[in-house]
């Protein structure tokens, strides 16, 4: 099912050119058709970070915060590199949104080690 990829992708969009809340809306409408179970990691690591993205640009941090978990938690049960760097990026931009810095370098040195372990580039 690509639908949640896709949702997710178009958030993180929507989120960075000012319309969170819109972006919020679209995926909600489709957590609540419960098709979940029916989606695979990689589709739900891409709802998640753009559901991440929106909550906070709709100015729900908190919750962004904790979908950023989320996300990453499923790069790592994936080990996927590049997804972990990538969710490892969003929820340490989300950290020190709360005040969480600590947390924030503790995310950014893995993205780090990731990025020089695999050749890979993270998003800025």
């Amino acid at each position: 099912m690509i639908l949640p990829h896709i949702l997710g992708t178009r958030a993180i969009a929507l989120a960075r050119s000012g319309e969170g809340p819109r972006a919020v809306r679209d995926i909600e409408a489709w957590l609540n058709s419960e098709r979940e179970d029916r989606a695979g990691p990689l589709e739900l690591y891409y709802l998640n970070a753009g559901y991440a993205e929106a909550l906070s640009a709709a100015g729900d941090v908190r919750r962004g915060l904790a979908t950023a978990d989320r996300a990453v938690e499923i790069s790592r049960s994936v080990s996927n590199p590049c997804l972990m760097a990538h969710s490892l990026g969003l929820r340490a931009r989300l950290r020190v949104l709360v005040h969480d810095a600590n947390g924030s370098d503790r995310d950014l040195a893995e993205q780090r080690d990731l990025c020089s372990r695999y050749g890979i580039v993270a998003e800025t």
